[in-house]
């Protein structure tokens, strides 16, 4: 496996403002502040009271590095994302056969926001055509169904589904032992949740080895949780099949 070292100039900037802050990852927003000076120590007197607003708003992190060439180098058969804007850009430029598939659980997640709790049952049961349908046409066919019975109440979700739907149906093409592989990647966020439960409860770290230490043991107990994949093996046979040469012996 190749790996991509993130070490280096972190900043950080509240969402919608201009300033950036320097900031320090692995880490935290309340750090961060603190180090910058923005905000009381939360763990002096009532301070806890006066940074009860951090949370509340979003917060943005950058870094810019240079990929490695032989990072790059290889195929890039497909890729599930989380809708993260420029991303289906960024991987088109650099490796322009991969696929970009959004991920599903994430979109119909966002399709919730849109509506009132009482409709979220009937309308993820009117969803679920469309993405389990055995082909691109069928999904057509069954959004256009689903426009019919809510975009009175909510147009702006067959509208969000409408725009991004080039990044929605890649996977259709795929056979039926591929799709419950690709559709999503709450795999990958599991991961993350417990890595970030980990950081959280220690607060801050003296040095970036030694939050670099407590990430290494928080996936190695991870690891103790993990399965195989159900059914990979005839995953791998599907996707030899569907991308032929493309697709290494031993993934």
């Amino acid at each position: 496996m190749k790996t991509q070292s993130l070490a280096g100039q972190w900043q950080f900037r509240q969402a919608g403002q201009t300033e950036w802050l320097p900031a320090q990852v692995p880490g935290g927003v309340h750090t961060d502040l603190l180090a910058a000076g923005k905000i009381p120590d939360p763990f002096v007197a009532d301070n806890e009271l006066r940074v009860q607003w951090i949370p509340e708003r979003a917060w943005e992190y950058d870094l810019i590095f240079d990929v490695p060439t032989d990072l790059l180098a290889g195929e890039r058969l497909f890729l599930v994302c989380d809708g993260l804007k420029g991303l289906p850009d960024a991987i088109g430029a650099t490796w322009e056969l991969t696929q970009v598939q959004t991920c599903i659980i994430h979109l119909i997640r966002n399709t919730f926001r849109y509506a009132a709790r009482q409709h979220w049952e009937k309308m993820a049961k009117d969803l679920r055509p469309i993405y389990t349908a055995p082909n691109i046409e069928a999904a057509e066919q069954a959004l256009t169904a689903f426009e019919g019975s809510w975009d009175e109440k909510y147009p702006m979700i067959s509208e969000s589904w409408r725009e991004r739907w080039d990044l929605i149906t890649p996977f259709l093409a795929l056979p039926a032992d591929l799709r419950k592989i690709v559709y999503t990647t709450n795999s990958i966020e599991a991961l993350n949740r417990q890595i970030r439960k980990t950081i959280k409860t220690r607060g801050h770290f003296p040095t970036q080895d030694a939050a670099s230490k407590l990430i290494y043991l928080a996936i190695t107990r991870a690891e103790n949780g993990w399965r195989n994949v159900h059914g990979w093996t005839r995953a791998r046979t599907a996707l030899k099949i569907h991308f032929k040469d493309r697709m290494p012996d031993n993934p």
